[in-house]
């Protein structure tokens, strides 16, 4: 959801802002933690200090945590993200752990015992996978 605004300009920044709210209002609550899986900003505003730290302010959630994306460049690092990291393994409940990576994996740790994997990068372009099991 994030990546297709991001390309918005910063005069339509409110609007977006009120369109991400109403979104998320109902699913990220202010106690909760909002995890970005990477590509925080992959448009020409990339690179906007301005520009990113406003979207950044107005992000549902207590804590903001970053699974660095290909295309997460250094102001989108320097936000005042509570974590940042390549990959992230988060327990759900007493015998679940789920894993976070900016790129779709097979297999993933616990993948056999249930464990979900939560990715971006593919920016649902899914449809067509090239990939080939040797073993």
């Amino acid at each position: 959801m994030f990546t297709s605004f991001a390309t918005a300009p910063l005069e339509r920044l409110t609007r977006w802002t009120k369109s991400c709210s109403r979104t998320c209002a109902p699913m990220i609550g202010p106690i909760d933690r909002l995890w970005i899986v990477g590509d925080f900003s992959c448009s020409r505003k990339a690179s906007d200090r301005i520009y990113l730290e406003r979207i950044f302010e107005h992000l549902p959630g207590a804590e903001k945590h970053l699974i660095i994306g290909n295309h997460d460049l250094k102001p989108t690092l320097a936000l005042a993200w509570a974590s940042k990291s390549s990959y992230t393994e988060l327990r759900d409940g007493p015998r679940t752990t789920h894993t976070q990576f900016h790129y779709p994996m097979i297999p993933w740790n616990h993948a056999r015992r249930g464990a979900l994997q939560l990715f971006g990068h593919v920016h649902n372009n899914l449809a067509r996978p090239l990939q080939l099991c040797e073993g």
